[in-house]
């Protein structure tokens, strides 16, 4: 009878114990949820919109080249025994630029030495060392002398290398003939007109922007770029662009006034669906992603058109990519 009773208490706190245990444990969950739910608060930084007005550029890249220039080749086959000219040289008229030694010539002297090397007493030395000096007197040199002062552009040979017959040793050019040569989508070339000014820009010359006029547009489309080649003149800029050769021209062909204008930086680019949006920061710190539609884009700028997007609107300019939508947000300095 005492074995049933005990037996009894004992399935008694077994119930007791399933019953309340899993109450007891909800309970606590309960209470630890509110911490691990805490509301996310994003970081970001944020400009304003504004109303105002935005040039309409078109870029084309491009580079220097000139009206006048003379392509630097030898026309016999040797080896360049004087070269004291570098890039950016300016070279005078009748000035010899480099000197080359024919390969008969030089192979007369290059046996020469090597019997003079291989003399065994003083008597070869004296014999190979006389025919050497009668080579070098003898041996049959060509000057390459400068048909107009210019400057020497893109050489590529130096003093001891060999050279071919042909063979192109650099490049001449007439300074005050210099110009940039622009390739011009052939969509947007209805708008550039000869005598408007250009700003070229150099990567070489920490894209430096050089002012310069459009001198002649070509009038054929290259069916393959299809782009228009523009002659840009900036002849009197010569000592600027000394050490430039590759750049973008950048036409100004219009201007949109009092229009709504963001920093490029709030703009994010969807390459999937080929859309813009922009985040919005409402009163209450919620950023909205808003579809919008892109008119006009500078390195700085862009115009925009939405009608859920005023100016004096805040917008956020960093820490956007990746963002959820209706997110709260912390504006940062």
């Amino acid at each position: 009878m005492k074995l049933i009773k005990n037996s009894l208490n004992i399935f008694i706190y077994i119930f007791l114990f399933i019953t309340f245990f899993p109450s007891l444990f909800i309970g606590c969950s309960k209470k630890e949820d509110p911490e691990k739910q805490e509301e996310q608060i994003v970081e970001v930084k944020s400009d304003v919109v504004r109303t105002g007005d935005i040039d309409i550029i078109v870029k084309a890249a491009g580079s220097v080249s000139a009206y006048k220039k003379f392509q630097l080749s030898s026309f016999v086959s040797g080896i360049v025994t004087k070269f004291n000219f570098y890039n950016g040289d300016i070279i005078k008229k009748g000035e010899t630029i480099c000197t080359i030694r024919t390969k008969e010539s030089q192979g007369e002297i290059s046996g020469a030495e090597k019997l003079y090397n291989k003399a065994e007493n003083d008597s070869q030395k004296k014999e190979a060392l006389e025919l050497l000096k009668n080579s070098q007197k003898n041996s049959n040199e060509i000057n390459i002398v400068a048909p107009f002062t210019g400057v020497l552009l893109n050489k590529v040979k130096n003093a001891g290398e060999l050279i071919s017959e042909n063979e192109v040793i650099g490049l001449l050019i007439d300074p005050s003939s210099l110009i940039f040569l622009a390739d011009v989508p052939a969509s947007d070339i209805s708008r550039i007109k000869i005598g408007e000014k250009v700003a070229i820009q150099f990567p070489s010359l920490q894209n430096k922007r050089v002012d310069a006029v459009v001198k002649k547009i070509e009038p054929q489309v290259n069916a393959v770029t299809q782009t228009i080649p523009v002659y840009i003149d900036f002849s009197n800029k010569f000592s600027e662009l000394r050490n430039a050769l590759f750049g973008e021209a950048f036409f100004k062909v219009g201007t949109h006034k009092n229009t709504t204008i963001v920093p490029s930086k709030a703009l994010l680019y969807d390459d999937e669906k080929d859309t813009y949006s922009i985040f919005k920061i409402s009163d209450n710190k919620i950023a909205k992603k808003i579809a919008i539609k892109l008119i006009v884009r500078t390195d700085s700028s862009a115009e925009i058109s939405t009608e859920d997007i005023k100016a004096g609107n805040k917008i956020i300019i960093e820490g956007h990519y990746g963002l959820p939508d209706s997110i709260k947000v912390r504006i940062t300095l």
